[in-house]
């Protein structure tokens, strides 16, 4: 007896400390928010330290994300071939979020984003060259893997304070809205996936990841050039759906009724509520394809998406791939969330047109290596942020 109650203390004891550490971790997170992207992949390719520092860094084709790439599909970069894509300077604020103390006691337009904007794969992010062409004052508040929970928690806490007039959501919909359900705006839980990116990257290494048959880069022809193309498996299963496929999802309508909550707390503060359109690789090169066939190998062990009895977003293994199918849908997931902003009265933004006459032109808005977009990427996506906003009423 005294045996079995001594292992009832000690596992009490292991229970209560490892809640009262969660919730020491919890609190620590809230106060200092950048750790969530501290460490390389999502975030940033250097590690970012404690609020109101600068940290100076070089992101090369090496550095491209190694948990979501599935890089046993791409070929070890050749030895001369790791080239240097951009020179950062990321600073933080006393929040510790990406923009430059200190910060005045009112902002213009908030943005709240996942990596995508807080760009720490480029020396100049879009929110920053949306301040620097504008005047105005541009509060970042993106943070990677940030839940819409997590998002307006970030608003109220640091946006509203402020009194801005636009709120400017990012929205990555293979991402953020793929069987998405309502959860606590708890930190902790955005933890994992940094932590799991340092130690594949750190500890397992690269190599052992490769195949003897990778599919990456792979030569596409576009009108009037051929691109290396690399690309990422956790986008293209998003392609199998079609826009009534995500209108009629469960996830999604979970999804869009967390924006309308995040809106409708930005209007009772009297600021009005932007959605930005965050375009992925496969969705701006897949229909710009001369040869659709050269895009099949990327489909090698792809499995399409349908929606069940439940319109719960499930693989279909019994069902091929097509990319012709694919590239029509390349775009359902961008019409679907034009319609909800619609429907809602809320400003939609979308630099998909501007990335697609960049690409016609010669030029390439995202990394080599890496899923997000390079500094033309964002200098686009200022751009469309700044017209769209201009152009726009906001009481």
């Amino acid at each position: 007896m005294r045996s079995s109650a001594k292992i009832i203390l000690a596992l009490l004891r292991l229970i209560l400390g490892t809640v009262l550490g969660l919730l020491l971790l919890e609190i620590i997170l809230r106060y200092n928010p950048p750790l969530l992207s501290g460490l390389r992949g999502l975030g940033a390719p250097a590690p970012m330290d404690p609020p109101l520092t600068v940290n100076t860094y070089d992101v090369y084709y090496s550095d491209g994300d190694q948990l979501f790439w599935r890089p046993d599909l791409v070929r070890p970069i050749p030895p001369g071939g790791d080239r240097l894509e951009a020179h950062v300077r990321l600073e933080t604020d006393e929040f510790g979020f990406r923009n430059t103390p200190p910060l005045p006691a009112k902002a213009d337009v908030v943005v709240l984003g996942r990596s995508f904007s807080l760009g720490a794969q480029t020396s100049s992010p879009w929110p920053a060259q949306l301040a620097d062409r504008t005047g105005w004052v541009v509060l970042n508040l993106s943070q990677p893997g940030s839940s819409p929970e997590v998002k307006l928690d970030y608003l109220t806490r640091y946006g509203l304070p402020r009194h801005p007039r636009w709120v400017v959501v990012e929205v990555e919909p293979p991402i953020d809205s793929i069987n998405y359900r309502p959860s606590s705006p708890l930190l902790i839980q955005i933890l994992p996936i940094p932590l799991a990116q340092e130690w594949i990257r750190r500890f397992y290494g690269v190599t052992g990841f490769f195949t003897a048959d990778p599919i990456y880069p792979l030569a596409v022809d576009l009108p009037g050039r051929t691109l290396q193309l690399t690309c990422c498996i956790n986008y293209l299963d998003a392609l199998t759906l079609t826009r009534q496929d995500w209108q009629q999802s469960r996830g999604w309508q979970e999804f869009t009724s967390a924006l309308n909550k995040l809106a409708e707390e930005a209007k009772r503060n009297s600021a009005c509520t932007a959605i930005l359109y965050a375009p992925t690789k496969p969705e701006i090169y897949f229909p710009l394809a001369v040869d659709p066939s050269q895009l099949e190998p990327a489909l090698r062990d792809l499995i399409p998406l349908h929606l069940d009895q439940n319109r719960e977003v499930v693989q279909d293994s019994a069902r091929s791939p097509d990319i012709l199918e694919m590239r029509a849908n390349a775009l359902a997931a961008r019409d679907a969330l034009a319609a909800y902003a619609r429907e809602n009265n809320l400003l939609f933004i979308d630099p998909t047109g501007r990335m697609v006459q960049t690409v016609l032109g010669g030029e390439d808005p995202f990394m080599v290596y890496d899923s997000h977009w390079n500094i033309l990427g964002n200098t686009l996506v200022a751009q469309s942020v700044l017209d769209s906003l201009d152009a726009a009423e906001c009481p």
